[in-house]
């Protein structure tokens, strides 16, 4: 496989880092993270992140190390200029978790090939978690989650029918 490069910095050459059974790439200055498909997803079920992967060590003089992590490298223009690593396009910019105003931007490549979080935004990503699982959990808890899986389900029924319907009209008009 080719050797893919940094979309931020354009030069460096993403270095591979194990996580567990998964390599992802890491760019060695900026130490953004490339994810293919799949991999953050398994990154973020990972249990110890290695070294590469982590946010900063070292706060700032004048700021405790939990707010160095919540502060994710600024975005400077609305819409994203990096090219993909796997195939050149220009990739997306979209919220984590779409949460507008209350997650992150993130890259991501229109063909799947994966997506690119700048440095801190996996320790972000990571620290959203519990928060997620407790709004799931209340949810279930709920009677919605019941709700709108009958809704879908119900949904998916009449698409089917909708279909059946469709294709008996075709073959009676000979079409």
């Amino acid at each position: 496989m080719e050797a893919m490069h940094c979309p931020r910095c354009r030069e460096p050459v993403l270095n591979e880092v194990q996580v567990g059974t998964i390599a992802v790439d890491v760019c060695p200055e900026c130490r953004g993270t490339w994810f293919d498909t799949g991999e953050l997803a398994a990154t973020l079920r990972a249990g110890e992140l290695p070294a590469e992967l982590r946010g900063p060590t070292e706060p700032g003089p004048e700021e405790p190390r939990s707010a160095v992590l919540r502060q994710p490298r600024a975005h400077p223009a609305p819409e994203s200029d990096l090219p993909c690593p796997r195939c050149g396009r220009v990739l997306d910019r979209y919220w984590y978790a779409a949460e507008p105003g209350r997650t992150f931007l993130v890259d991501g490549c229109r063909q799947g090939h994966g997506v690119w979080l700048d440095a801190g935004e996996l320790e972000l990503a990571r620290n959203l978690l519990p928060r997620f699982a407790a709004e799931a959990e209340a949810f279930s808890r709920s009677g919605k989650l019941d709700e709108t899986l009958g809704r879908l389900e119900r949904q998916g029924l009449a698409d089917r029918l909708r279909l059946e319907v469709t294709n008996i009209i075709r073959a009676w008009l000979g079409r």
